[in-house]
């Protein structure tokens, strides 16, 4: 009987042990299986961009010219935001350097060639690889990858896309998933490399290719609960199963030691009563304490059950669906409450997954399903449950909810399975993608906005690499220039331009990039065109640098100007006819009437005389107003010609005060002029009159009856002469500043009925002005008058013809017509100056001329200005001074030594003038004729 009682004790403890164990086992089986849920979940969507991306370099024929394609690479990079798990997404060329990364910094020049996942692809050839926990060399954050090979369709192997994905991601859902009894959950990848590990602050380093266990159960495709240990830490029950997506064992233990805390009261209590019962009552005790055992066992069981229950699946954040193999409803979590409006009681044993989802891509019936009269062409009416969950990846469909509405989600379903490997169900696991899709909607809505606009804009727009290759053109464009898309792209821009231009384009893209030469980049030129037929026509460029995804580009805007051109040209005839046609009679009118008023031919009446006068000012003012717009036409369109002299500004200001007094004695004016000692400028006389009068009759007509205008004569310390206007008059007021040089301007139409004018004055005092080297300007302040200004060269006695200055021979190289004009006009009194437009042409002057001094431009259509140096000398055989016009201040470093280097786009060619006389002064010195400042020296 005693033996009896033994033995009935020892399979007392041995059920309490076992159950113990096999409890544990469950947790440990429901662990790994949410694991491996979350872990598919997890790497579904990273897998997905990088596929996606392996395509898209793969279909646009390299890297370089995907990153090229916005619209598909924003789609991406939308995805990849969506993705907390991602820390980092790059794509590496097949050298291994980084030409994109997701972080948005720039100049990383990351190399990740020594990455062990690089070689895996590049060396071994794997597609897919899972690499071994590593930190992150931009912040020390730790992270494991995932990546894909790029491989083309004939082999070649273009790069790598790489995911790097946190490490605390999965460390955080094991922590807020998993119960306080489990010692560890990790991820294994196939070499050994601990992927994650809970409990651990860094799982970079470890690895258990050695470990029996690893080595043993790698590759399985069933969960295995075992004995022992993986970690090589204490004994306990650990499970094991290798995820059926990705080639990842998933490994979670919970100690022996916890399972023995838990058994070992129950052993004592089963002891006390097997003394009692071997004391009393015998085997009848024996089967009273089975029963209260196995009571408490089912009891203990339901209670972790419904823990876990509510710790994992009712706190999940995502709407969580558990059906049974028909489909139907046995479990409804919090989140799918929320999602779809139902409560638990009324979707669990009520509704049907079919009664709530919709898959986007039919599911189609089969006939070993469905029965003999199902379509096999047809979608089945009810999902197919067995068929969603064999899918790979993410299901797109849609909830609809209790109110009818509709919502999209990303369905993942899973098989339950018992130990047996039989179905008992599925779970159904739902990811809302309302803000996912209405930002696809939005990027589409964008992206159709955007092609509509480029697609019907007046202006042609085109692309080009820093080659000068076209990689895009608009419909505008390929009417501008007659050419299908097709046919241009792919082909050099200077097709588009005619023979005389061609060879610039590519000069003007490879300075900027070489020198920083500007040219056309960035700014607005008129150029010539070819049309696809030959023809040539008159074109605004107007190119602007774009970087993009790291690479450089530029976006060119073209406006065919052929009307313009012939609306300018008609109206110059208009105006050059129309003023002839009105000018000859209106002299003959002029001289009749002034005849007349003479009284030559008899007195007049008094009231007769008087009408004749008012007709004869009329007339003046008629031809006046001819007279301008003939000048404003020939300004603008640079017909203008001027006869350059020496010019006093004393006997220039004492013409004007004669000229002008008679005007200023009809308004009650005075004019005066004040200087200290003349000065000679380089100048057209009666041009420089006309600029006097304008400004002198301005301030008259708008001075108070009584005042004073002072004409002054000033000299500025840079050797420039200041001609000012000042009046008292009501000033101007500052809205208007911006607008007092343009056509036809008049602060207020009152003026114009009061004062009269046509408001073409000051626009053609500019223009004249600038056409002599000059600038205006004027300050003002509403009530306190007005300064009006006129900025002149002075022309200093050293200037003057003689033979040491004239008998310099400088050569100019540059190929801007306008700069050279303006240079050779500022020092035609100090040197000679030959001016060329190219290399070729720079080359062939050096050959056949000596030169005291060379100014040469680096950025030529047809090479580097310093290109001719080695042709050039001077009269000795000598090299000549150099004088070098450049985009930076910083010359190669073979480059011959130089007098100065100039930078044109910092200063304007005034500045740039006055430092070249002053090298000029420096190199070839003239003692001057009188003492005094070598800047302000009057005559």
């Amino acid at each position: 009987m005693a033996g009896l009682a033994i033995i009935t004790w020892a399979t007392l403890c041995w059920l309490m042990y076992t159950n113990a164990v096999e409890k544990r086992e469950q947790e440990l089986r429901i662990a790994v299986s949410f694991v491996e849920e979350h872990l598919e979940r997890s790497l579904d969507g990273p897998a997905l961009i990088l596929k996606q991306v392996s395509e898209l370099v793969i279909e646009s024929g390299g890297i370089d010219v995907a990153l090229m394609r916005p619209a598909d690479w924003r789609q991406i990079e939308t995805m990849d935001v969506s993705l907390p798990q991602v820390y980092i997404f790059v794509v590496a060329d097949s050298d291994g350097v980084i030409r994109y990364n997701s972080t948005g910094l720039k100049n990383m020049n990351l190399d990740i060639s020594d990455r062990p996942y690089f070689a895996a692809h590049k060396i071994r050839g794997e597609q897919f690889h899972i690499g071994a926990a590593i930190r992150s060399r931009i912040d020390n954050v730790e992270l494991f990858t995932i990546s894909r090979s790029i491989i083309d369709n004939t082999g070649r192997f273009l790069g790598v896309a790489v995911m790097g994905l946190r490490s605390d991601y999965f460390r955080d859902f094991f922590l807020r998933e998993s119960t306080s009894d489990l010692e560890s959950i990790a991820l294994i990848s196939r070499s050994g490399d601990v992927l994650v590990k809970s409990g651990v602050d860094s799982s970079v380093g470890m690895n258990l290719s050695k470990s029996i266990a690893f080595r043993d159960n790698y590759g399985t495709q069933q969960r295995k609960i075992m004995r022992g240990s993986v970690f090589g830490s204490e004994d306990g029950v650990f499970a094991l199963r290798m995820s059926e997506e990705y080639a990842i064992l998933i490994s979670a233990s919970i100690p022996m030691s916890v399972i023995q805390e838990e058994v070992f009261p129950s052993l004592i209590v089963a002891t006390a009563i097997l003394v009692i019962l071997l004391g009393v009552i015998g085997g009848f005790g024996y089967v009273v304490f089975r029963g209260l055992s196995r009571e408490e066992k089912l009891k203990q069981e339901y209670q972790k059950l419904s823990y876990f229950r509510e710790t994992i699946l009712e706190n999940a954040r995502l709407p969580i669906i558990v059906c049974d193999t028909n489909g139907d409803v046995v479990f409804f979590n919090r989140a799918a409450e929320v999602s779809l409006g139902y409560t638990s009681d009324e979707a669990v044993d009520t509704l049907n997954l079919s009664e709530i989802a919709d898959p986007i891509t039919p599911v189609f019936c089969e006939d070993d399903k469905h029965g003999d009269d199902a379509d096999a062409n047809t979608p089945c009416r009810t999902l197919d449950l067995d068929d969603l969950s064999s899918r790979q990846g993410d299901i797109d469909s849609i909830y609809r909810r209790k109110d009818g509405s509709i919502i999209p989600v990303a369905l993942s379903v899973s098989k339950l399975r018992t130990d047996a490997d039989v179905s008992v169900g599925y779970v159904v696991i739902a990811r809302d993608q309302s803000a996912q899709k209405s930002a696809e909607r939005a990027l589409r809505f964008s992206e159709q906005r955007q092609r509509a606009i480029l697609d019907n804009i007046v202006d042609g727009i085109f692309t080009i690499n820093i080659n000068g290759i076209v990689s895009s053109m608009n419909p505008a464009a390929e009417r501008i220039f007659g050419y299908e898309g097709q046919e241009i792209l792919g082909r050099n821009i200077s097709v588009l331009m005619d023979d005389a231009h061609r060879g610039r384009h590519d000069g003007y893209v490879r300075r900027y990039m070489q020198m920083g030469d500007p040219r056309i980049i960035g700014r607005g030129r008129e150029v010539p065109g070819r049309r696809k037929d030959g023809s040539v026509f008159p074109l605004d460029l107007a190119v602007s640098r774009v970087d993009f995804a790291g690479r450089t580009m530029f976006v060119g805007v073209v406006r065919d100007l052929s009307e313009t051109k012939k609306v300018e040209r008609l109206k110059s005839e208009f105006v050059s006819i129309v003023s002839h046609e009105l000018r000859t009679p209106l002299t003959a009118m002029r001289g009749a009437l002034n005849i007349v008023n003479s009284e030559v031919l008899g007195p007049l009446d008094a009231e007769i005389k008087e009408l004749t006068q008012i007709a004869e000012q009329s007339t003046e003012r008629l031809i006046r107003l001819i007279n301008d717009i003939l000048d404003v036409e020939k300004i603008g369109s640079g017909k203008l010609t001027l006869k350059y002299e020496a010019v006093s500004i004393r006997q220039s200001m004492d013409r004007s005060l004669q000229d002008i007094e008679s005007y200023a004695e009809q308004y009650g004016v005075s004019v005066v002029t004040e200087m200290t000692e003349d000065y000679t400028v380089w100048a057209d006389f009666d041009r420089l009159q006309q600029i006097i009068l304008n400004l002198l009759s301005n301030a008259v007509k708008f001075s108070p009856k009584g005042e004073t205008v002072r004409l002054v004569a000033e000299c500025s310390a840079d050797g420039w002469v200041r001609l000012l206007v000042v009046d008292k008059g009501p000033g101007i007021a500052v809205e208007f500043h911006d607008q007092i040089f343009e056509k036809f301007a008049q602060a207020d139409a009152s003026d114009k009925r009061a004062k009269g004018g046509t408001g073409l004055g000051l626009s053609i005092t500019k223009g004249l002005a600038e056409q002599m080297g000059g600038s205006v300007g004027f300050e003002s302040q509403p009530g306190e008058g007005t300064t009006f200004y006129v900025d002149l060269p002075i022309m200093r006695k050293s200037e003057e013809p003689s033979a040491d200055r004239r008998s310099l021979h400088i050569l100019h190289l540059e190929d801007d017509e306008g700069v050279r004009l303006i240079i050779s006009h500022m020092l035609s009194e100090r040197a000679r100056i030959t001016g060329a437009e190219s290399v070729a042409a720079g080359i062939s002057l050096a050959e056949k001329h000596a030169f005291d001094l060379a100014i040469l431009d680096m950025g030529l259509p047809d090479g580097n200005g310093l290109e001719v140096v080695d042709y050039l000398k001077n009269d000795q055989g000598d090299r000549p001074a150099l004088i070098i016009l450049s985009g930076h201040e910083e010359l190669p470093p073979d480059a011959p030594s130089v007098a100065a280097v100039l930078v044109k786009t910092r200063e304007s060619e005034r500045a740039t003038v006055d430092k070249i006389c002053a090298i000029i002064d420096r190199l070839f010195p003239v003692v001057p004729a009188e003492e005094g400042s070598a800047a302000c020296h009057a005559n």
